[in-house]
């Protein structure tokens, strides 16, 4: 197994009828979202992984800019409520 494997996560905002795919390192996933713990853990391979998710693109931007950088996204009264909803589902 390489010790830098990259998943990505097809994200689906529905409201805005956009789709963008991020990347993010599997062992950053597993230690910081454990809704993806499970999956991720009983995938034999990266091929055998295929992340899809129902959420606002800019909500998910800034939660993986979070697991990234901690200190870098900003919260303001626009995004907090949306942030900590989506963090909570997502098990951060």
């Amino acid at each position: 197994m390489a010790l830098y494997e990259e998943i990505v996560i097809h994200v689906f905002d529905e409201n805005r009828k956009v789709n963008k795919d991020f990347t993010c390192e599997k062992t950053l996933l597993l230690s910081q979202m454990k809704y993806f713990e499970q999956y991720l853990q009983d995938a034999q391979s990266l091929e055998d992984i295929d992340i899809s998710v129902h959420c606002d693109i800019k909500i998910f931007e800034w939660l993986m800019k979070y697991l990234k950088e901690p200190h870098d996204p900003a919260l303001d009264l626009k995004n907090v409520i949306s942030i900590l909803i989506s963090s909570d589902f997502l098990g951060m």
